[in-house]
C-alpha cells in the first residue's frame, strides 16, 4: 500500500471518529478540530510495536494530545476517549489494520468512556466504591483503569475484547435496541 493512500485513510479515520458529540457539553471552540488534527498525524507503528507496552505508549498518546487541546478544553478524559474511539474505528479499517497490524493489540485496547459507558456499568462501579460518574472531563487514569478493568470482566462474558462494547452499549442506545439488550456470546 503507497504510505500517501495510508496517510489519507489514517485521515479520513480521525475526522470521522472525532464528530461533534465526542467533545459535546465542552465549551471549548476548536476542541474536536485539535483532537483530529493530532490523531491524523500521530504515528500508528511505535505504539504497536511492543505490545508489553502498549498502555504506557497509550497513557503517552493521551498526554500528548491533552497537551495539544485548546487551553480552555484540555482534559486527560476528552483525550482518552478520542483515542480509544480513533483506535477503535482504526481496527474497524481494514487498510489500517493491515498496515498496522492493529488487530493484534485489539485485547489491549479500552472501551471508550462516556456518561453512557459509565450507565451501563453504575452498579458494578458502586460496588467497587466509584463514586457517581462525574463526566469524561474530569476522568482521571486511576477511574478509567477501574472502569475498564469493569469493561474487561463484561466482555470475557461475552467473548468479545473490551473495545467492541461500544458498538452494543453506545450504538444500541441510538438506534431503537433495547438499552439494556446484552450481547450474545461470540464464538
Amino acid at each position: 500500500m503507497k504510505r500517501e493512500f495510508i496517510a489519507a485513510v489514517q485521515r479520513h479515520v480521525a475526522r470521522v471518529s472525532i464528530v461533534p458529540s465526542v467533545v459535546r457539553g465542552q465549551r471549548s471552540p476548536g476542541l474536536a478540530a485539535a483532537a483530529r488534527d493530532f490523531l491524523c498525524v500521530m504515528s500508528l507503528a511505535p505504539l504497536l510495536r511492543a505490545m508489553q507496552s502498549f498502555a504506557s505508549q497509550l497513557d503517552t498518546a493521551a498526554a500528548e494530545l491533552e497537551v495539544a487541546l485548546p487551553k480552555a478544553g484540555r482534559s486527560w478524559g476528552i483525550a482518552r476517549k478520542a483515542l480509544n474511539i480513533f483506535f477503535r474505528n482504526a481496527l474497524y479499517t481494514s487498510y489500517l489494520n493491515d498496515r498496522f497490524v492493529l488487530a493484534r493489540a485489539e485485547h489491549f485496547y479500552e472501551v471508550p468512556l462516556d456518561s453512557i459507558v459509565a450507565a451501563r456499568r453504575a452498579d458494578d462501579a458502586c460496588e467497587i466504591g466509584l463514586g457517581p460518574w462525574c463526566g469524561v472531563k474530569y476522568l482521571t487514569p486511576a477511574v478509567n483503569a477501574e472502569y475498564q478493568e469493569l469493561a474487561r470482566r463484561q466482555a470475557a462474558t461475552m467473548g468479545i475484547a473490551p473495545v467492541h462494547l461500544d458498538v452494543y452499549w453506545w450504538g444500541g442506545s441510538r438506534d431503537g435496541a433495547a438499552r439494556d439488550a446484552e450481547p450474545r456470546r461470540h464464538s
